[in-house]
């Protein structure tokens, strides 16, 4: 299940890489940049009178990420992305990167499931080997019970 999931979110990567290159330009043109793998990133700057009230933060970000929304789903990106807000220290800003998700896409998931089933296959192979039984006898042994 894991390789499946792992399979459906490159393939959302890809599909946000090629249209984001596709749309560069628009995208460009609105305030939203590429990195070399595919996340669309910007950077949402505060004005004065917004910076100094903390609780008008919020709102501004929220407001400006419903333009960029727009923007999005003219490029046809909006079902593919997920954004991220994190404010930038020392400044009155904040960093939006949009990318197609990382739940799977990760080392020690990747490694741990490869240990996982490389070893239930082992684990059914050495039964398979030690009580002399292959497929077809299986199957047969099965279908004989039904």
């Amino acid at each position: 299940m894991y390789f499946i999931n792992l399979f459906k979110e490159l393939r959302k990567w890809y599909l946000l890489y090629k249209l984001g290159k596709k749309h560069e330009k628009m995208l460009n043109e609105n305030g939203i940049r590429r990195d070399y793998i595919g996340r669309l990133y910007s950077v949402i700057n505060l004005p004065e009178e917004v910076a100094n009230h903390p609780y008008q933060r919020e709102p501004y970000v929220l407001e400006h990420l419903r333009e960029y929304d727009q923007i999005l789903l003219k490029a046809q990106l909006t079902e593919l992305v997920y954004p991220e807000i994190s404010a930038i220290p020392e400044s009155d800003a904040y960093l939006l990167v949009l990318d197609a998700g990382k739940e799977y896409i990760s080392l020690s998931k990747f490694l741990f499931n490869i240990l996982i089933y490389g070893s239930a296959i082992l684990i059914i192979r050495f039964l398979f080997n030690f009580f002399g039984l292959n497929i077809v006898e299986l199957f047969k042994l099965f279908m004989s019970h039904i």
